[in-house]
């Protein structure tokens, strides 16, 4: 009986151990992205995560980010880590659930997987922040709406089918969230470094390495990301080789990238005069044009790519092992062992 007794005060222990370290590490509040200010003690990470109104939109997006969470916390090996997850007013007490459930797992297995006779582990040094998506959106509502013109398909899909019959449907690829990414330099003004991740995506180690890339980046490059290992830009690559746009002997340099993984080097893109002259809306028809494309699908992830192609100083290529891919077909195979995973 003293045996149960203690075991189940040893449980009750650990749940209240839980619960308070939950409401320290991970916050209530939803801010702007202005007042997200720069820190020395923490590396910052950001993610999207935006509860779909239509239930049917991304459906996969809510068990990932669990699983994003888990598998950060899971491989920390005490790398000082602030995460900002980008939502919005609807989805916030949703995603902090989540959220509070990712971190409350990870305390628990920490405290169960050791002795009882061993205090409770500390947390790694973690906090976690939300940032309010329409502080990013608002200020460039201008330029986004015309981005989404060039590097988009809207979000409606309308078409015909072999019968005549015409459909609508929902693109995933028209809502603002793919269109934010080339405006956090002026979004998050007071920070300098800012490392975004896809909520599709599995952790195989400490960050620490990734973000290490930021001190191996040139005075030039401004962005870090991985080559796009799918089939996607196979055809508009060779349109752009055939134009002479791109080197017929670089393979680095005709590949498209993918936004999964994203370094931006915030300061020194505030400071590129020639990002800064591509990322005005006027702009956007003439790298549109350069591409050669009849059409774009998935946002700024396809703005990226094209800047890259015209301007391939600005952009650091991570190891593909950092954004990983299995496919069945693919441009080139990563040869090395995923340090970063895409769920497909």
């Amino acid at each position: 009986m003293k045996v149960v007794f203690f075991n189940m005060l040893l449980l009750m222990c650990r749940a209240l151990v839980t619960e308070d370290a939950r409401t320290k590490l991970v916050s209530s509040d939803l801010i702007s992205a202005e007042h997200v200010n720069e820190t020395t003690s923490q590396h910052t990470l950001a993610l999207i995560a935006i509860k779909p109104r239509d239930p049917n939109l991304c459906p996969e997006l809510l068990p990932n980010l669990r699983s994003l969470l888990f598998s950060i916390l899971s491989t920390s090996t005490g790398t000082p880590l602030r995460l900002l997850i980008i939502t919005n007013e609807f989805s916030l007490s949703y995603i902090r659930t989540i959220v509070m459930e990712a971190v409350g797992k990870h305390i628990s297995e920490s405290v169960v997987s050791r002795p009882a006779r061993v205090n409770p582990p500390t947390f790694p040094n973690f906090s976690l922040e939300f940032v309010n998506i329409s502080s990013i959106v608002q200020p460039n509502r201008k330029s986004i709406d015309e981005m989404q013109k060039y590097f988009g398909l809207g979000e409606k899909i309308q078409g015909v089918e072999e019968d005549g019959s015409h459909y609508q449907m929902e693109n995933k690829y028209g809502q603002d969230l793919f269109y934010i990414a080339p405006f956090y330099a002026e979004a998050f003004k007071n920070l300098k470094r800012l490392v975004v991740l896809d909520v599709d995506l599995e952790v195989k180690e400490d960050l620490k390495q990734l973000f290490n890339f930021f001190d191996q980046m040139s005075s030039d490059e401004i962005i870090g990301l991985a080559l796009d290992q799918g089939l996607y830009y196979l055809q508009l690559i060779k349109s752009l080789i055939k134009r002479g746009k791109l080197d017929l002997d670089d393979r680095e340099s005709q590949q498209g990238v993918n936004s999964g993984v994203v370094l931006y080097n915030l300061g020194q893109m505030r400071q590129s005069e020639i990002y800064k002259e591509n990322l005005r809306h006027e702009n956007y028809n003439d790298l549109f044009k350069f591409s050669g494309a009849d059409r774009f699908l998935v946002g700024d992830q396809d703005w990226f790519t094209t800047l890259r192609w015209k301007h391939p100083q600005l952009f650091k290529i991570l190891p593909c092992e950092y954004n990983f891919f299995k496919f069945d077909s693919s441009a080139f195979e990563c040869q090395g062992e995923p340090k970063i995973m895409h769920r497909i």
